[in-house]
């Protein structure tokens, strides 16, 4: 009875896997089993999200008094505060690509999505990969992680973006922002300050973020996260305001 079982289990296997092939030819790391969700997996990526920010939160747009108390805090000058926040956020980051890559290699999905760790959830390791020198190894995942419905278009440009600035190139949707150390002359001081990463196109940007699901225009995401949207900055421009 067994063998017969076993006889009949094989050949419905044998029936089904050319439709398997065909369905999943481009989809090569599909998972072929629903995606359970897992609260150890959730909790996990949260406590992550808040390591995420802990420190880089106050570096976008620091005030004197901010700096200052930060400095007392630490117990370091004020000028050092950054480089020590810097610092530190280095050691989250660390910590947090970690267990994002401790999460994927042992649960059965191919990405930490929203069926592995809620809507809420669903953002956080793109987050903690994008802060990471790992952009170029998780891009697969991440596509896939869209193609699966598991995370918003958005996300897969993002992550685009980025891997193009950091490549020193234009950037398609400008969802990528970095830190500029230049000279305020008004105070004839060093400061840091934040601009979107030159773009491809400036005058389609906005189109180009429209078709990938984003729900700001690039002037409304510059003004929520605090940094300066400059249309007709260029890559050399961007290195000539550098005074480091």
């Amino acid at each position: 009875m067994y063998i017969q079982y076993m006889k009949t289990a094989l050949l419905c296997l044998l029936l089904f896997l050319p439709t398997l092939y065909a369905q999943g030819q481009d989809q090569e790391y599909e998972n072929l089993f629903a995606i359970v969700f897992d609260p150890v997996a959730k909790k996990d990526l949260d406590a992550v999200h808040i390591k995420d920010w802990q420190y880089r939160r106050y570096l976008v747009g620091m005030k004197d008094a901010t700096r200052d108390s930060l400095a007392k805090a630490f117990k370091i000058k004020p000028n050092d505060v950054e480089a020590h926040l810097d610092k530190l956020q280095a050691v989250n980051d660390s910590e947090n690509l970690a267990v994002v890559a401790r999460i994927i290699r042992t649960s059965d999905a191919y990405y930490p999505g929203k069926s592995l760790v809620g809507e809420q959830t669903q953002l956080v390791a793109l987050s903690v990969i994008l802060h990471s020198d790992q952009k170029q190894k998780y891009y697969p995942r991440v596509n896939q992680a869209y193609t699966m419905g598991e995370i918003p278009q958005y996300a897969v440009a993002m992550l685009e973006d980025h891997i193009l600035a950091e490549k020193g190139r234009t950037q398609n949707y400008g969802s990528h922002y970095t830190g500029v150390k230049m000279l305020d002359k008004a105070t004839n001081k060093i400061v840091t300050r934040y601009y979107i990463s030159p773009v491809k196109s400036p005058e389609h940007i906005n189109e180009m973020r429209k078709s990938k699901g984003f729900e700001t225009t690039v002037e409304e995401y510059a003004r929520q996260s605090g940094v300066i949207y400059d249309p007709t900055l260029t890559l050399e421009k961007l290195e000539q305001m550098r005074v480091e």
